[in-house]
């Protein structure tokens, strides 16, 4: 198997474990509200993508925290990840998992955005976390710009972190088949770009003794 079948396939595998792994922190997020609230968590299910629970006391507030329990926690642990992301000296199944779960942050922020605005003009998706926090909302007076608004700072913040940390670039290097050496200094992958033509030291050392006889 050719390196780049291999990146490829690291890509796969890292796609469906990390993926698996957003679903369960996204359903922790919705039950860790619920548990707090006192309710019993019923349900769990990372293959259907779905908890349930029941009993509880839930304010107008707590409710609407139980609908974004699920984008907030995965936020948070991406937002954690990125402040403490080291890429460019780690290996290649770090780098893609870590470029793969900051996609799937993005992916889950942008509907907040989005469906609050379609809200504002009547059209909303039915059983939607989004939508279901925009009815509580609206019903205390608060305007669904408000949440689209509040999302859109979410996400510019989660945007400066990934240029000030550079993980794409490194994913992007990794899959383009570059190493990224301690100095910061890259490679592709069987050649070298120093001038010493991949000479060691002791001969480097010995042509400059000779040029200086």
């Amino acid at each position: 198997m050719t390196p780049f079948r291999k990146r490829l396939l690291t890509l796969a595998v890292c796609s469906v474990a990390v993926l698996a792994e957003f679903i369960f922190l996204h359903e922790l997020g919705h039950s860790v509200v619920a548990l707090a609230c006192g309710a019993r968590i019923t349900e769990f299910s990372v293959i259907t993508a779905h908890m349930r629970s029941e009993g509880g006391y839930f304010t107008a507030y707590t409710g609407m925290l139980l609908n974004a329990g699920g984008m907030l926690l995965p936020y948070i642990f991406g937002v954690v990840w990125l402040i403490f992301y080291s890429g460019r000296r780690r290996g290649g199944v770090y780098l893609t998992c870590a470029f793969v779960y900051y996609t799937a942050s993005l992916y889950s922020v942008t509907p907040w955005i989005l469906i609050p605005i379609t809200y504002a003009y009547g059209y909303a998706p039915a059983g939607d976390d989004v939508t279901k926090l925009l009815i509580t909302y609206s019903a205390l007076g608060g305007s669904p710009v408000t949440v689209s608004c509040a999302a859109a700072l979410m996400l510019v913040f989660y945007l400066a972190l990934l240029f000030r940390k550079e993980p794409v670039r490194d994913f992007m290097d990794y899959m383009a088949g570059k190493s990224v050496r301690e100095d910061g200094a890259e490679a592709a992958d069987g050649k070298t770009d120093d001038k010493t033509g991949g000479k060691t030291d002791d001969e480097t050392g010995d042509e400059t003794d000779d040029k200086n006889r």
